[in-house]
């Protein structure tokens, strides 16, 4: 059975994205003896493995064509899912003739998917979902370390329809810290208010809104956290700093 498979760097996250018109345990035997030998056609792939060892790689079967056609074009497709910072293939995919698409291929495979989106219809279980889900966080994600212009939110700005609806969105029980208050929200840090003279911790707060409201001035809040993070001397009349 042809398809796509990828290989899984399971410290950094980092992939390699691979199709096979043959069966898959022959690409993984070739894969895994080219990698042992030190002579991987990948470079990129072959020094992380070098660095990092046999164990910390994983053969993982992404998706299953039929079909010349299919193979370049779910290839391409898992490709694109990557950001250059988290793939070990530096090259896009090119045909099974050795040559590169042209731009009527990809524009043709484009409308195909638009058309046709390969996961219509199907739901992703519970543990899929969570599994995707921390395959993306920290280190893993495709655009860990990707700043500026190498970001491709880079240039990009919201239209006014678009930051009326995200408002919206995080508006009343949208908001993930709706109905919480103080040390109840999700980034609340406990914070100690200290006397300017004597250095003496007078009082703890779970968060900055709750300090600011028991000395009555919760447009402070703000203020009390740069004071904490170092950006200001002393705020309403103390000095901050987080618990640690």
């Amino acid at each position: 059975m042809s398809g796509i498979y990828r290989i899984v760097n399971k410290t950094n996250g980092k992939v390699y994205i691979g199709s096979t018109n043959r069966n898959f345990s022959y690409r993984k035997s070739s894969h895994f003896c080219e990698l042992r030998d030190n002579r991987h056609g990948n470079s990129h792939l072959q020094r992380s493995y070098n660095k990092y060892g046999k164990e910390d790689f994983v053969f993982e079967i992404v998706e299953k064509c039929k079909g010349e056609d299919a193979l370049v074009e779910r290839e391409l497709y898992w490709y694109n899912q990557y950001h250059k910072s988290q793939r070990y293939n530096q090259k896009e995919p090119t045909s099974r003739f050795g040559g590169r698409m042209s731009r009527e291929t990809k524009e043709k495979i484009r409308q195909s998917m638009l058309e046709n989106p390969p996961f219509k219809g199907r739901k992703h279980t519970k543990e899929s979902k969570e599994q995707m889900s921390n395959s993306k966080k920290g280190t893993k994600s495709k655009l860990f370390g990707v700043f500026g212009k190498d970001h491709p939110s880079y240039g990009s700005k919201r239209t006014e329809e678009e930051k009326r609806a995200m408002s919206e969105r995080r508006m009343g029980e949208g908001n993930s810290n709706y109905g919480r208050r103080g040390q109840e929200t999700k980034n609340a840090k406990a914070i100690n208010q200290i006397d300017m003279k004597t250095g003496e911790v007078l009082s703890t707060y779970g968060s900055v809104v709750e300090a600011a409201e028991a000395l009555g001035k919760r447009n402070k809040s703000a203020n009390i956290g740069r004071c904490a993070n170092g950006k200001y001397k002393h705020s309403c009349g103390y000095k901050w700093e987080w618990c640690n």
